[in-house]
């Protein structure tokens, strides 16, 4: 037990202190934080004095005539002097158009207020200039001159419309959550889990070929046997896994209260609804627990058995499949939760993990499935520590690289008959 400790403190020591175990940790929440504040700084910055008329373009237009002949406009408002110029006829403004002294004119018909037709001419097919913006600029400075800024924003934009399906799956609204909030929080939760389970286990993965490359493996279990080597790696990373996985978790809290409390984001966070059950994260952990030390196992015989780190990468990838497989599946789990599908994947050791926390977030797991599904991770767990076992041995980590055929032979013969040669 005190090598196996030992084993853990290296470990754990030298690796808390990568620099990309550290970017991932705690980089990437302060980078949410930055993102987020440094918006909510501009967007204030940009609200002090809201002007809705400078939202209207004029397309790249830099003079433009009219021709009133509705009498609604008498004369050109002075903040558009610039820009528009008035006409006393058509034929006027087509001669200011052909001598290029104006870009456009628009003729404002007599019936302009019950019908609010406008009819603008063009030198060419020019679609750039097509644009309501001068007109509009020139009905708000004239005839809106004395409302105030949000009264001119709602007339420009009278309703912001919101849907309320009556008809939405029971199961689905009673957790106070909408469909769109529900995928965010599942796809979030996946990559959370996902980066986590891997990136500790590819660092232990890539921890043994390293070894075994620099001939460094041979001093250590000259001094310990295999297994004792193992579990202490598994230990060491499962714990940096866990603390990455609680950070990233207690950042995404905080960022989300920090943006309740901001006038940028509170009425965003108020409709979004986040009615998440706590129960959520004993099961989040749990499923961590189990996943980690079965993808531990598994990733730790694949370091015994690989070559070099590019082998080691080829190996990882079949595992990551199906991880990436539910994720994408997620449509089809939301629209049957208890289906058939989402059943079968939240029971296959490989994928339960996440299909789990994604069932669990968008209806309610019956029990006996929720213990079926950590059952099955139970024996999963000590199949893969079986299977590592048997690879990480002593035979095995002296060797060089394997091809697939003799796998077998490393689990079940006490003594490999030779060493395996180098894969073709």
């Amino acid at each position: 037990m005190n090598k196996v400790w030992r084993v853990f403190a290296y470990e754990f020591k030298r690796n808390i202190n990568r620099k990309g175990f550290l970017f991932a940790t705690l980089g990437l929440p302060l980078i949410a934080f930055i993102i987020m504040f440094g918006n909510h700084l501009y967007q204030v910055s940009q609200s002090d004095e809201p002007d809705p008329l400078a939202e209207l373009d004029f397309e790249g237009i830099n003079k433009a005539a009219v021709v009133d002949l509705s009498g609604v406009f008498p004369t050109i408002p002075e903040t558009l002097a610039e820009v528009l110029i008035l006409y006393a006829d058509e034929e006027s403004a087509r001669d200011a158009l052909n001598a290029d002294d104006v870009d456009v004119f628009y003729v404002i018909q007599a019936d302009y207020l019950e019908s609010g037709e406008v009819v603008l001419h063009l030198p060419n097919l020019a679609l750039r200039l097509i644009t309501s913006g001068p007109i509009e600029q020139l009905f708000y400075s004239t005839l809106a001159v004395d409302l105030d800024a949000l009264t001119i924003r709602r007339l420009r934009n009278p309703m912001v419309l919101e849907e309320f399906n009556l008809e939405e799956d029971a199961s689905e609204s009673n957790t106070g959550t909408s469909e769109g909030v529900q995928f965010g929080i599942v796809y979030a939760f996946a990559i959370f889990f996902f980066i986590g389970l891997m990136m500790t286990n590819t660092y232990l993965m890539q921890s043994v070929i390293q070894e075994r490359e620099s001939r460094l493996i041979e001093i250590l279990i000259s001094t310990m046997h295999p297994t004792q080597l193992l579990t202490g790696k598994i230990l060491a990373f499962g714990l940096l896994g866990l603390m990455q996985l609680l950070a990233w978790g207690i950042s995404t809290a905080l960022i989300i209260y920090t943006a309740s409390q901001l006038s940028t984001y509170s009425s965003f966070i108020s409709a979004l609804s986040l009615d998440i059950s706590w129960s959520i994260i004993p099961i989040m952990l749990i499923y961590f627990v189990l996943m980690y030390m079965t993808f531990a196992a598994i990733f730790g015989g694949i370091g015994a058995i690989s070559g070099s780190a590019q082998e080691g990468q080829q190996y990882m990838s079949i595992m990551v499949m199906p991880i990436i497989f539910t994720t994408y599946a997620f449509p089809l789990i939301q629209a049957n939760p208890n289906g058939a599908l989402a059943v079968g994947l939240s029971m296959f050791p490989i994928t339960s993990g996440v299909a789990m926390l994604m069932r669990s977030i968008i209806s309610t797991v019956p029990v006996w499935q929720l213990a079926l599904s950590m059952g099955i991770m139970v024996v999963a767990m000590m199949g893969a520590m079986w299977l590592s076992g048997r690879l990480f041995r002593v035979q095995t980590l002296l060797a060089g690289s394997f091809k697939l055929k003799d796998i077998p032979k490393l689990l079940f013969q006490d003594v490999v008959p030779h060493q395996a040669k180098e894969s073709a």
